[in-house]
């Protein structure tokens, strides 16, 4: 019969194989958490307006550091408060009346877009 001792010490021939057996999870763990770095890299991505495919690879080469890379990266999507405000300050130019047609046009055009008169130029003589 054999001991306790015997039982639960480990053999020198099963040594071998659960060093191997830990070296294959550790490496099996270690693709699985840079796997899920690049899906979590490519879902934020994605959510910034960026390429979600492209961050998906980033995320797998760099792991958590393609992670913490596009968490600090602004996102590409316009807020819409700002958006307008950008276009009111970009439109502001001045403009002047049409004194033929009474449209708007830019204080610097020479010809009325809309009704096609010029704009000082002399009066026919009548």
């Amino acid at each position: 019969m054999s001991t306790v001792k015997e039982i639960l010490a480990p053999s020198p021939t099963a040594a071998p194989s659960l060093v191997a057996g830990n070296r294959r999870l550790s490496q099996l763990f270690i693709v699985v958490t840079w796997l899920i770095c690049g899906v979590i890299t490519g879902i934020i991505a994605s959510s910034k307006g960026r390429t979600g495919g492209g961050w998906f690879l980033i995320g797998c080469l760099l792991g958590i550091f393609g992670l913490i890379l596009i968490a600090c990266l602004p996102s590409l999507q316009h807020q819409s408060g700002n958006s307008v405000q950008s276009q009111l300050v970009a439109d502001y130019r001045p403009t002047k009346f049409c004194p033929d047609c009474g449209e708007t046009v830019l204080q610097v055009a020479n010809v009325c877009k809309h009704c096609g008169l010029r704009f000082g130029a002399p009066k026919p003589a009548a």
